[in-house]
């Protein structure tokens, strides 16, 4: 399969998880002069927010080896801004992020979105 076809096993995944979510959906890139497909799914609670991200790793020669899925909840204070994140499935195929899309999906949703404030550390000082 290519790249468009993983992409649309792990769209189809998207639109069942996010079913009685409050949550939206983005496909955005990371980089102006290089253009990827990405998905990112975020949502916010209790003034803390949330998204569980699919982006690609690349080599020296800036092409694509690899793909991670990461979930992350942050908020900021006045002086600072606390963060939490876990990677799910880090540096593998495409096609091994599009078979287990759902588990994944709901494993790292499970596992972000039962941290409230007072759980997330203070990673930068403003």
């Amino acid at each position: 399969m290519e790249t468009e076809q993983y992409f649309d096993v792990i769209d189809e995944g998207i639109a069942a998880f996010k079913t009685n979510k409050k949550c939206w959906v983005s496909k955005d890139t990371h980089s102006d002069w290089l253009v990827f497909d990405t998905r990112k799914i975020g949502w916010s609670r209790d003034g803390m927010n949330f998204f569980i991200q699919i982006f690609p790793n690349f080599d020296d020669e800036e092409k694509i080896i690899s793909w991670t899925l990461y979930a992350a909840a942050w908020f900021d204070k006045t002086k600072g801004r606390y963060s939490l994140d876990k990677v799910f499935a880090d540096k593998v195929p495409l096609k091994e992020i599009a078979d287990n899309i759902l588990p994944l999906l709901n494993e790292s949703y499970n596992y972000i979105n039962s941290f409230r404030k007072f759980d997330l550390p203070k990673v930068l000082d403003f």
